[in-house]
């Protein structure tokens, strides 16, 4: 004996748009004074009524562990042997191939997140089925790769986040003075004084003949105390 697995009602906001475009349509046949412009009107607000309506008016889907059940349709499992998703999800289009030959149109007025998790248990429910042209094995398969690789880079982003956090936290002058303090092989600066910064060499402006001259008339001059004699003197010498 089947059990029911999930029951897919339709969404109303299907039906508020028909309503809605029904009074657009309305309005505009009261408001038309032209017939052209009234004509055209109508046209614009009451094809979307008709949609809207006709999506409104779709049957409930019955997800079954052994069947699925669309209104009055019931669709064995084991029968379907192609699933072909036709790149709609809200409304939600899908065509079941038979084993028989027979296609059967699923056309799902749900929302976003409600035509998705139908779509993967149609295709989770088919073993035996073609999933949009690849084996139920591979797609499943890659699916799971796809997932998996997805969730590895979430947590990699998370993780990076995290660690960037406290950086974010630490000032300027934190993060500069912990890296002058932790960086080893940073060169430490050394205060050089003047005793320790080498002397400079000594440049000679007068040849050693002419320094002690020099150091010669510098001692007489400070023994006599007069120039005149210094260089009288100075001149004896020499001569």
């Amino acid at each position: 004996m089947s059990r029911p697995v999930a029951l897919y009602c339709r969404s109303s906001r299907f039906a508020w748009l028909a309503v809605l475009a029904g009074l657009g349509t309305l309005l505009s046949v009261f408001l038309g004074q032209n017939l052209l412009l009234s004509v055209l009107t109508c046209t614009f607000f009451a094809f979307p009524m008709v949609l809207l309506a006709f999506l409104a008016w779709q049957p409930e889907v019955q997800v079954y562990d052994t069947h699925l059940v669309i209104g009055h349709r019931t669709i064995p499992w084991a029968e379907i042997i192609k699933v072909d998703h036709l790149n709609w999800t809200v409304p939600l289009v899908v065509r079941l191939t038979l084993r028989q030959g027979k296609h059967s149109l699923i056309l799902y007025p749900g929302d976003h997140a409600d035509g998705v998790a139908l779509l993967e248990q149609i295709r989770r429910m088919s073993p035996n089925a073609l999933l949009d042209g690849i084996t139920y094995d591979e797609f499943w398969a890659e699916m799971d790769a796809a997932a998996g690789e997805e969730t590895a880079t979430q947590a990699l982003a998370a993780a990076t986040k995290d660690d960037r956090l406290p950086e974010h936290n630490q000032s300027p002058n934190n993060d500069r003075s912990q890296s002058d303090n932790q960086s080893p092989n940073k060169p430490q600066a050394k205060e050089v004084s003047q005793a320790d910064a080498p002397s400079a060499a000594p440049f000679h402006l007068l040849s050693p003949e002419d320094e002690r001259e020099v150091e010669l008339l510098y001692q007489r001059l400070k023994s006599s105390g007069h120039i005149d004699v210094v260089e009288t003197e100075s001149r004896d010498p020499q001569e």
